[in-house]
Parts: C-alpha cells; sequence; structure tokens
C-alpha cells in the first residue's frame, strides 16, 4: 500500500513537473520598440495589444515591449498611446519576432477652447457695532 502511494506521488510530481514546462515553452515572444515617427524617439506608455487574445504589454521608457506566450497564427498588433494615432500591423507568428518597429504619428485632433468660470463667495468683511 506504501509502495503505491509512493509511485502515485512521484507520478504526480512528473506531471506536474511536465506541465511547468510545457507553461514556460508555449508559445512565441513578440517584441520591438514603439518609435514617434517626427523624433525618432522611443514612446513610453504606448498599450501594445494583440487582437484575438487577451494579450498586452505597456511600452517601457523607450518605447521597447516584450509581449510572450503568442501562439502560431494570423494576427493584428494595435498600438494607442495618448497623443497620437493609433497604429496597427499584421503580424504572421510562427516564431519569435523581435525586431518589431512600429512608428506613430503626433494626433493633430485639436478640441475647442473650454472656459472655466468661478464666482468667489461673498463674505461681509466688516461686523456690524
Amino acid at each position: 500500500m506504501e509502495t503505491l502511494y509512493k509511485k502515485l506521488v512521484l507520478a504526480a510530481l512528473i506531471l506536474l513537473i511536465s506541465l511547468k514546462v510545457n507553461a514556460n515553452t508555449t508559445g512565441n515572444k513578440l517584441s520591438g520598440r514603439i518609435i514617434d515617427v517626427k523624433t525618432q524617439t522611443g514612446i513610453s506608455g504606448a498599450a501594445i495589444t494583440l487582437e484575438g487574445t487577451y494579450l498586452w504589454a505597456i511600452s517601457e521608457k523607450d518605447g521597447y515591449f516584450i509581449l510572450p506566450g503568442v501562439q502560431h497564427g494570423e494576427y493584428k498588433l494595435h498600438v494607442t498611446c495618448l497623443g497620437y494615432v493609433p497604429g496597427v500591423i499584421t503580424l504572421s507568428v510562427d516564431k519569435d519576432i523581435t525586431n518589431i518597429l512600429l512608428g506613430l504619428t503626433e494626433s493633430t485632433l485639436l478640441i475647442e477652447d473650454v472656459i472655466v468660470t468661478a464666482q468667489a463667495k461673498k463674505v461681509n468683511l466688516i461686523q456690524p457695532g
């Protein structure tokens, strides 16, 4: 009985280890840089999403990003950032892609002026008396 228990525990450990190894090696890695078209400098804080998946990343200080766990297939990579026109590229993923370079153009969207007015509460500074 004790031998059967040890064999079951050993089999369960082997199964868990193999699942862990498979979880770490499944999918491909997409990485690259998001830049400003005009200045050619990296854009930090850009949101990178892969259409049809729950995968996303945020570009770092110099515009670099890494998106791990991408399965083989055709995808649209969407990039959005405040102050820029959104960008999208189509990718065919069958291995790691490490040289993605996507340039965003500054948004020229203008809004009308906003006028803020306020009125102070009137206070009687002279007390009767």
